[in-house]
């Protein structure tokens, strides 16, 4: 299903949302797509079902051939690791990259995404912005009630830069001191995602736990895709850096 475009479109009036391929859908995309429930309407030529939008595209894409947004692994530059994904050979700039990415994300019917590309004198550097609604987020209460503490650094205790050191809090304070500055910590990094532009570390998008199972997989898939364009040969160790490009993730809450 590597060339296979599909659109996802809201029915208003049953409040449910529809799936039209340009093709032939494989066994196992068919397959996901009955487990959401969906159901195939030979009238209108789609899918159709309850299903939320995240939850199609992560039964989509992780049922699609896995080597379409892939790249290798081999030995790279004095003993690094270097990374060749399935399109860095095209060694795309600027607009060009900025488009390809783009068309892959239409591809993996990924929306709400906007590319850009800055080009500077020896490199350029993506950035992925990508709209977040408020069903993207778990609760606030989930979030609180399962929230854990850094144990190093400072911990955060208001939207404004507040915070104690983890020497404070683990050393000085008691078990009551230390529930409810957890409680207040949890809710001061949920509000600022839920209410702020933010930079995700595209390392550890795992760690972001405000985000829904379904969220979380299309930012895995955001990321997946943008690696396949990317070739990595650099090796920090001995300053020596060579790759394609250097790119920035970002979430941006709906307006309310």
């Amino acid at each position: 299903m590597a060339n296979t475009f599909y659109e996802i479109k809201k029915n208003d009036q049953y409040n449910s949302n529809e799936v039209y391929f340009n093709g032939k859908p494989s066994e196992e995309v068919r397959n996901a797509l009955k487990g959401l429930k969906m159901r195939w309407n030979r009238a209108k030529c789609c899918w159709y079902g309850y299903a939320t939008e995240n939850a199609i595209i992560s039964a989509i894409t992780c049922n699609t051939a896995a080597d379409d947004f892939g790249g290798t692994v081999s030995d790279g530059y004095l003993g690094a690791t270097a990374w060749n994904g399935n399109h860095s050979g095209k060694y795309l700039h600027g607009k060009e990259l900025s488009k390809a990415v783009r068309e892959s994300f239409k591809i993996a019917g990924v929306k709400g995404v906007s590319v850009s590309c800055k080009t500077y004198a020896g490199g350029q550097n993506l950035t992925i912005t990508v709209k977040v609604n408020s069903s993207d987020f778990i609760s606030e209460s989930e979030f609180v009630a399962n929230y854990q503490v850094c144990t190093s650094g400072w911990i955060y205790t208001s939207l404004k830069g507040e915070c104690i050191h983890v020497d404070e809090y683990f050393g000085r304070m008691t078990a009551e001191e230390q529930q409810k500055t957890r409680e207040v910590a949890a809710r001061c990094e949920y509000q600022k995602y839920t209410q702020r532009e933010q930079s995700l570390n595209q390392y550890y998008l795992s760690e972001y736990k405000m985000f829904t199972p379904e969220f979380a997989a299309k930012l895995q898939l955001i990321n997946r895709i943008i690696l396949s364009y990317n070739y990595d040969d650099s090796n920090g160790m001995v300053d020596y850096f060579n790759t394609n490009f250097y790119y920035s993730i970002y979430t941006k809450p709906e307006s309310k």
